[in-house]
């Protein structure tokens, strides 16, 4: 079979890590040797293997995986790390810009070794930076430029990040409410990428994608199966010991002085955590300030209060989660389905992982012996129609001052109470003035 490249995506919790494994084997029975590239930010970095939902060894069973594990979460522990030269090179932060390169580096390099790739993974913007070229990559001597630009915009204060990117381009400006300070600043960064590669596509373009041969498997799970899955998942994660993992990489690494950030304080299964965290340092102070049997029974009394803390914390991250997995939906959509030259095919919940052989070799296979003409109207190819920008736009109601997300909200606002009320208020001073 032809060293194709797959790509399995889907929402968190599911089954693309177990879905792509068995796919690997499915070739591996057939003699032609597989790889999985990994592309979840969280995943790469060391440490926190069950908040992460890190493969281990053993769960790996054999097939070579990339980008896990690889880059360490504290500047400061550098050299500590297994692979001091590659923590040193990536830092503390995780940058796209340099991962991009790397993964494309990489996977021509096992195309060219005759090894099947399947790339997967659930930071869906990095996969499509790797399928497309949606993103600008600077050269090698533009890149220190793009590095102190990016480090000056993460340096703006909030107030001055909308007023900037409104300087920009007021186009893209408009897409974010003020006060949505992530978007703003990438949007401020993806700017300054795009100006040191002297490359600006178009925003109604659709960027080229880097190969042909390529087959993306999406995971349509609906949310009454994810929901299900991701109540498993969460207290699968907690019997493997996730409270243990948690607490023991807090108290190791925390910093009262918050300087040093670690690269997980923002990640979904240890944020979460953190009013358990703060409940548990408060206790442990006041246990150490009373010491003795005071000090301990203290301890141990509050340990009930700790347990109904802990168990908030985990209805907190199965509702993130859920959350993420709309989101992860929607870029979907939004971003890869509407792509007139990725050839996305939908694989249903049922045929997870049993039937991930058969899928590979009878349907995968056959769709690579088609033409192009036959691969657009396979019963499997999923295509979507790209939504106007013009209903995603941010809308400001000038008589409430109130910022509205797109034009479905806005004319709900419209016809609402509260805006007829401050209509008519206005209305009513006009006159008497």
């Amino acid at each position: 079979m032809h060293n194709r490249l797959y790509c399995v995506i889907g929402p968190s919790a599911s089954g693309k890590s177990d879905f792509a494994l068995k796919l690997a084997h499915a070739f591996h029975e057939h003699r032609q040797p597989a790889a999985i590239v990994c592309v979840d930010v969280m995943q790469m970095y060391d440490g926190l293997p069950i908040a992460t939902n890190k493969p281990s060894i053993e769960e790996r069973e054999g097939v070579p995986h990339y980008f896990i594990g690889h880059l360490c979460p504290f500047a400061s522990s550098a050299d500590n790390h297994p692979n001091p030269e590659s923590a040193r090179h990536y830092g503390t932060e995780h940058n796209i810009v340099k991962f991009v390169p790397s993964a494309i580096s990489l996977i021509n390099d096992l195309r060219r070794r005759e090894v099947v790739v399947i790339v997967t993974g659930g930071t869906l913007y990095y996969i499509q930076a790797i399928l497309t070229e949606c993103i600008a990559l600077p050269s090698d001597g533009d890149l220190p430029d793009v590095l102190e630009m990016k480090e000056r915009i993460r340096s703006m204060p909030h107030d001055e990040l909308y007023a900037e990117l409104l300087h920009r381009d007021a186009d893209v400006a408009s897409r974010w409410h003020p006060n949505d300070y992530r978007h703003i600043r990438r949007s401020l960064e993806v700017i300054c990428e795009q100006a040191a590669s002297r490359a600006c596509p178009s925003a109604d373009s659709m960027p080229p994608v880097r190969w042909r041969d390529h087959v993306i498997l999406w995971i349509d799970c609906p949310m009454d199966v994810l929901d299900d899955r991701i109540a498993r998942r969460t207290q699968q994660m907690d019997r493997r010991g996730l409270c243990a993992e948690v607490t023991h990489f807090h108290l190791r690494n925390f910093d009262p002085s918050g300087t040093s950030q670690t690269a997980f304080a923002g990640a979904i299964g240890y944020r979460e955590f953190g009013p358990y965290l703060a409940f548990l340092r408060s206790q442990r102070a006041i246990a150490q300030q009373r010491g003795g049997d005071a000090g301990r029974q203290r301890f141990r009394d509050s340990t009930a209060q700790a347990v109904a803390q802990w168990n908030r914390c985990l209805n907190d991250l199965k509702h993130k989660t859920k959350k993420y997995c709309t989101k992860q939906n929607r870029w979907i959509h939004n971003k890869l389905l509407v792509h007139r030259d990725l050839i996305v095919f939908r694989v249903a919940p049922g045929e997870l992982p049993s039937d991930a052989s058969a899928l590979c070799l009878a349907e995968v296979a056959e769709i690579f012996q088609l033409t192009r003409a036959a691969i657009e109207h396979h019963p499997r190819r999923v295509r979507a129609e790209p939504r106007s920008r013009e209903m995603n736009r941010i809308r400001l109601c000038s008589i409430c001052e109130k910022y509205l997300e797109n034009e479905a909200q806005f004319l709900a606002h419209e016809s609402s109470r509260q805006h007829r009320k401050n209509l008519s208020k206005r209305t009513m001073k006009r006159g008497t003035g």
